[in-house]
């Protein structure tokens, strides 16, 4: 990976979590239901659509299948979450099922493409 592409790639990881953090709540709460399938499609869509489904993606991947997205927001938000001082205890539910996700959709792709 060169420098460029390492950059890129970490512009795109952040790109994600920091949309998630500014906007899903924000839409959730003004917009109820509808918030939540909005923050899909404007949040979800545009962050994977810059970081693999443009001409030059924002981000490189060099080897296996891995969900970079989900990894990205799970950290980002996490440590933005310990920056503001927020309790962690509050955020283990959250954190263990996007980990239970992240382990049954890794299966879910290992059966259908091996």
């Amino acid at each position: 990976m060169t420098i460029a592409q390492a950059i890129t790639t970490t512009v795109g990881a952040f790109i994600f979590p920091l949309l998630v953090r500014l906007m899903w709540g924000k839409m959730m709460d003004e917009w109820k239901a509808f918030g939540g399938l909005a923050a899909i499609i404007l949040i979800v869509m545009l962050s994977w659509s810059l970081n693999h489904g443009a001409a030059v993606p924002f981000i490189h991947q060099s080897g296996g299948v891995w969900i970079d997205q989900a990894n990205a927001v799970a950290i980002g938000v996490l440590v933005a979450t310990l920056m503001h001082r927020q309790s962690l205890k509050r955020s283990l539910p959250t954190i263990t099922s996007a980990v239970l996700a992240g382990i049954f959709s890794g299966c879910i792709l290992f059966l259908l493409f091996q």
